[in-house]
């Protein structure tokens, strides 16, 4: 299953979660979520899980992002996204398995790549160089490879 019909399985005693053609990727309103028709189902999992967000932590109308409270409600939706469908520990483990790029770790984690660019600069303002222990992880191998070469250049 994907990641999109995960989150419709988690949630489909509680919410209906429909498909619509609308000019919104997303909405959310009495206990219901329409996602715009022709996604791609990374992005409807995206869209999905930032609407859910909404669900768990907003009240009220706040459509009017320009209004204090709204603004804040719309970030903390966004944040619950992040966590819920792509944990920091995750990126990381995409690393760890060999992705290199933006475009490698959003198609590991079957997510949508602007949704992940937006997750990463979320989670570096939030904990700072979110890289630090990957970044020593390299130099450490970079420094072992050095060694066994040079052992090997003293061997011959």
């Amino acid at each position: 299953m994907s990641k999109y019909e995960d989150l419709i399985c988690e949630y489909e005693d509680t919410l209906d979660i429909e498909e619509h053609s609308m000019l919104h990727e997303g909405l959310y309103g009495d206990d219901t979520i329409w996602i715009k028709k022709g996604l791609t189902e990374q992005r409807k999992a995206c869209i999905l899980a930032e609407e859910l967000g909404h669900y768990e932590t907003s009240v009220g109308n706040i459509l009017d992002l320009n209004e204090l409270n709204n603004a804040k409600q719309e970030r903390a939706a966004r944040l619950w996204a992040y966590n819920k469908l792509i944990p920091l520990e995750h990126i990381k483990e995409a690393c760890r398995n060999g992705c290199t790029d933006i475009y490698e770790i959003a198609e590991y984690l079957d997510i949508d790549e602007a949704f992940l660019r937006e997750s990463i600069i979320c989670y570096e303002s939030k904990y700072g160089d979110i890289w630090q222990e990957e970044k020593q992880q390299a130099f450490a191998d970079a420094l072992l490879n050095c060694t066994r070469n040079a052992d090997i250049d003293i061997l011959e």
